[in-house]
């Protein structure tokens, strides 16, 4: 069941790419995650004010442009993959992977969908895997500002730093401890510009989100139907 649900969170966040950094680097971001992780985990009572300002509190469609750094503990060179990241003002998540092939994945509170440049679909459902729904409800919560969905898996720890800030997400939930040890989310704006997937094999995936400007409705509709979803 594990290797399964291993597998699907592979598929949810498409990783792959290019390993930049070595052992010793990989070291420094864990460690990090723990420095992230001794700050006290906010509370109900200071949650929302704590990340107010930092994260946007609104479902305010938005496209950026992205790169994703997969750090493999067994290999000796990174992955290195990049696209286009949309967040759509219906709380779902659009990653178009451009290099170094297409693929197109969907990200929804339910489902998520993936396309390839053909057109084949594959549909895997959220809510038959705890592990994969607190994995998606992270991406969705940080980008609508949903704070109780992230309250519901993580723990939220913080650290505000001079120029930047940074929030640890840990799993509440046993079964989502055996996939992700955390997720730090960086910025210096009230957006996330980096997240960092901290992996239970000592894995890591970073995502850094660049380009960043607002969309509309229709952009949002053409967007739906160019990349053929829902046929």
């Amino acid at each position: 069941m594990i290797t399964k649900l291993k597998t699907l969170i592979l598929i949810a966040s498409l990783w792959g790419g290019a390993v930049r950094v070595n052992a010793d680097k990989l070291e420094q971001h864990y460690a990090l995650l723990n420095h992230l992780f001794a700050e006290p985990a906010l509370n109900k009572n200071n949650l929302k004010s704590e990340l107010e300002g930092i994260i946007q509190d609104n479902n305010v469609g938005f496209f950026a442009d992205y790169e994703e750094t997969k750090i493999i503990t067994l290999l000796t060179k990174p992955l290195i993959s990049s696209g286009q990241l949309w967040f759509l003002s219906s709380s779902q998540v659009i990653k178009v992977q451009l290099k170094p092939f297409v693929i197109y994945t969907k990200i929804s509170n339910n489902t998520i969908v993936q396309l390839d440049d053909l057109g084949k679909k594959e549909i895997i459902s959220v809510r038959r895997y705890g592990a994969l729904k607190a994995f998606t409800s992270a991406f969705i919560g940080l980008f609508s500002g949903d704070i109780d969905k992230l309250n519901k898996h993580y723990t939220i720890h913080k650290k505000k730093e001079p120029r930047m800030w940074r929030v640890g997400l840990k799993p509440k939930d046993k079964t989502i401890r055996e996939l992700l040890k955390g997720i730090i989310v960086s910025g210096s704006s009230r957006s996330p510009e980096t997240v960092q997937i901290f992996h239970s094999s000592g894995d890591l995936t970073s995502l850094k989100i660049t380009n960043r400007r607002s969309i509309n409705e229709s952009e949002e509709r053409k967007l739906i139907l160019d990349l053929r979803f829902e046929q």
